[in-house]
């Protein structure tokens, strides 16, 4: 699979009758990936994915989920690798937002299509 390091908005090219947004949030995720009409949950964890979310949950609620490409620490010469997405990955629908007391978020998510 390819990858793709860069933070800008993904196009959607579709021909589906869904009105689907030319551009969506991206939420990289280590979670199991989810697939097209799929609905599955998700931890959110860190202080950027809940602003990601609390915007995504104020427009269309709709996310683009992509799997993170796992890297050993190192390998672009720093500890801290940057974050790398497979190029293909899910357009989501948030269903559900559940906060907890411990500082997570957990999300339940129906996935769409294909980007």
């Amino acid at each position: 699979m390819s990858q793709n390091n860069d933070n800008s908005p993904v196009r959607i090219d579709t021909q589906d009758s869904f009105p689907f947004p030319k551009e969506v949030a991206v939420l990289g995720t280590n979670e199991p990936i989810v697939f097209p009409h799929m609905i599955a949950p998700v931890v959110i964890t860190t202080d950027a994915e809940k602003q990601l979310i609390d915007e995504v949950l104020r427009t269309n609620r709709l996310v683009g989920m992509f799997p993170l490409v796992e890297q050993e620490e190192g390998e672009n010469g720093s500890d801290a690798p940057e974050a790398k997405f497979f190029q293909v990955g899910t357009l989501c629908a948030v269903l559900r937002m559940l906060k907890i007391t411990d500082e997570t978020v957990r999300l339940l998510v129906h996935g769409i299509a294909r980007i």
